[in-house]
């Protein structure tokens, strides 16, 4: 997993291989230069919005920013056919499961809960959308549990990045405001689950997966 200050070490190496100051690229993203200063050391992280602007002002990838993810690694979307997913994307072993809750007390009651359930694979737990992203442009992902309510960071977006990188990752919402049943639905997500979590409604969204793994 990609830490703060690994991030941070990438950014400022990228801003000076471009010739930026730290005020230059602050300018440009209007933000402060303390802002970037504190990126770059590994005080603070960016949310993926602005990992998104900061691309495309460097005119890098997000995964580059991130990550040593090759797109070849994973199928193009032009040669995507999702009616038709590939054998060994129904294999397990190909992809690991990652939970992104950001409430500390719930993480860990969830983390063991979803552990209990997929004794076969391996579980992944995040408090933020970036750590998650981070580990998945290195990692490929069958199914997220994704908490919807995410502070500060938008859920969704980080669910659609998910799906940039692997078109068969399984997204599993946690939320506790049933209209975002409407955003779930939206995104063609495998499914999404009303708080409290219980081990019976997790092990009921993973026999229905939108692609199917075995647990």
């Amino acid at each position: 997993m990609q830490t703060g200050k690994t991030f941070g070490k990438k950014l400022k190496a990228i801003r000076q291989k471009k010739g930026l100051s730290q005020k230059a690229l602050a300018d440009m993203l209007f933000v402060t230069r303390k802002c970037v200063g504190n990126w770059e050391v590994g005080i603070r992280k960016p949310d993926l919005e602005m990992l998104d602007k900061i691309s495309r002002t460097l005119n890098i990838s997000v995964s580059d920013l991130v990550g040593r993810y090759k797109k070849s690694d994973h199928p193009s979307d032009d040669a995507l056919d999702r009616s038709d997913m590939p054998a060994d994307y129904q294999d397990s072993d190909t992809g690991s499961v990652i939970l992104v809750e950001d409430n500390p007390d719930l993480k860990a009651k969830y983390s063991l809960m979803i552990s209990d359930i997929i004794s076969n694979n391996r579980l992944d737990s995040f408090s933020n959308a970036v750590d998650s992203y981070s580990h998945a442009t290195t990692n490929s992902i069958s199914t997220a549990f994704i908490d919807a309510e995410l502070s500060n960071e938008n859920a969704f977006v980080l669910a659609q990045k998910l799906i940039d990188l692997n078109p068969y990752a399984n997204i599993i919402f946690i939320t506790e405001n049933p209209a975002n049943a409407m955003k779930a639905l939206d995104m063609f997500c495998s499914g999404l689950i009303l708080k409290p979590l219980t081990k019976e409604k997790v092990t009921k969204q993973l026999e229905h997966l939108r692609y199917p793994a075995a647990f």
